[in-house]
């Protein structure tokens, strides 16, 4: 497996330096940054070698996948100014997770939200297959948003979809917070492109730490009994310490798992 980590540009050539294969980039911080930044983040990258493989952090709540403020076009209009900045950093995939834009009012038409969902999803697909990038659904848990709350659920949107360049990101994080089993994974894996892994705390996602290693490898060889190779990334949200001690530990712990 390639391991990478969820982190800001700002700690690129700290991760290129620690040895990881690759860095996973916020598509809501991509969509934010001016040309000439963006200009100057493809040109690190191409001076470095080591790749942006994808964008995790779809959006903000600014833009909602379904709800009373869905707006097709807009999802469209974003769909492909995200993938046209994706291409120029060379990246490989899209996840479509984003909690904040799968909140619905309680009052909300459940059937006609799943709807509107399935139908972002088809406009970002066909913006994403224009410029090679392949879309990974991402189930969350039902503690941050109201939509695709369990991996099954999100497995029967993409098999009924059935889009050339729509996957999966499995997220062991959101497995475990939706009460799923991690070491019963293999029904879901032939459609997994890539996975995401942290230490969770009561107050946040974090790096990773020895104590939760049995856990970690749980993860991972629940993964590799189904013939998965691919890529992992880590992906804490909180932070303890400076990135370059939290991340070198984590790199360690988890290579030495992998």
């Amino acid at each position: 497996m390639k391991i990478g980590c969820c982190t800001g540009i700002e700690n690129y050539n700290e991760l290129c330096e620690l040895g990881y294969d690759f860095i996973e980039l916020s598509g809501a911080a991509v969509m934010k940054m001016s040309e000439g930044e963006l200009e100057e983040a493809v040109k690190l990258i191409d001076k470095n070698k080591v790749p942006c493989n994808g964008f995790n952090a779809y959006c903000t709540a600014e833009l909602p996948m379904a709800g009373h403020r869905y707006n097709p076009e807009a999802a469209r209009g974003y769909a492909v100014e995200i993938c046209r900045r994706g291409k120029a950093l060379g990246i490989r995939v899209i996840g479509l997770g984003a909690p904040p834009s799968r909140r619905i009012p309680k009052e909300f038409n459940r059937l006609v939200a799943a709807e509107q969902m399935k139908d972002f999803i088809r406009i970002t697909c066909e913006a994403g297959e224009e410029q090679g990038i392949v879309l990974l659904l991402e189930a969350l848990n039902p503690h941050v948003c109201d939509l695709v709350t369990h991996t099954r659920e999100a497995l029967e949107i993409v098999r009924d979809l059935d889009m050339p360049n729509l996957a999966m990101v499995l997220d062991f994080h959101h497995v475990t917070q939706s009460d799923e089993d991690v070491s019963e994974i293999d029904y879901v894996m032939p459609y997994v492109k890539h996975l995401h892994i942290d230490h969770t705390r009561k107050d946040g996602r974090y790096h990773l730490v020895e104590e939760g290693r049995d856990f970690y490898s749980l993860c991972v060889s629940s993964a590799k009994a189904s013939g998965y190779d691919g890529t992992i990334a880590i992906e804490p949200t909180a932070s303890k310490a400076s990135f370059g001690e939290e991340a070198r530990e984590s790199l360690r712990i988890l290579r030495s798992i992998v």
